[in-house]
């Protein structure tokens, strides 16, 4: 069968006879290629697995990092992507506490970072980030523990595994 998927991924906001974004299409490949992440909420818990690749060559970094005071971030895709979208995170967690005097809560940080990357997806000349995330952290309000999952798109999901 011939595959006409070529001549629809240009840019990423033509869409295919097929209703689909190539170029989003092959950030999810790309974000399925990365390291597999596990998260898990708890009443009072969070738990985070991730799988660590070996080689005795490089030294890997974690795949867990620390955002703010009980604020994570898991991602899986290309590093570059992950490594811009974590100094962002970091960035808009410190304006946050700077702002307000307090830590900001897990689901606004994954919204602010799922407009951030749909902002990627829908404009021309810019490609969608090739990492999903998974933002982790206690409500600040309630100390609710927090799961939330960041898809290449830009859309937030609340979950309470993933």
């Amino acid at each position: 069968m011939f595959d006409n998927r070529g001549a629809y991924d240009k840019t990423s906001i033509l869409w295919s006879p097929d209703g689909e974004l190539a170029q989003l299409s092959y950030a999810r490949r790309a974000s399925q290629k990365g390291a597999s992440a596990l998260g898990a909420v708890t009443e009072k818990t969070i738990i985070l697995l991730c799988e660590k690749k070996e080689n005795p060559l490089i030294e890997a970094p974690s795949k867990i990092q620390e955002v703010d005071d009980d604020l994570y971030l898991v991602s899986s895709g290309l590093s570059s992507d992950t490594n811009f979208l974590l100094q962002q995170a970091r960035y808009i967690a410190a304006n946050h506490r700077l702002t307000y005097g307090v830590v900001i809560g897990p689901d606004m940080l994954a919204q602010r970072l799922g407009d951030l990357m749909a902002r990627a997806t829908l404009y021309a000349g810019l490609r969608p980030f090739g990492a999903t995330l998974l933002v982790a952290g206690f409500h600040p309000a309630t100390d609710k523990p927090r799961l939330m999952y960041v898809d290449n798109s830009g859309a937030v999901l609340p979950t309470r595994a993933y």
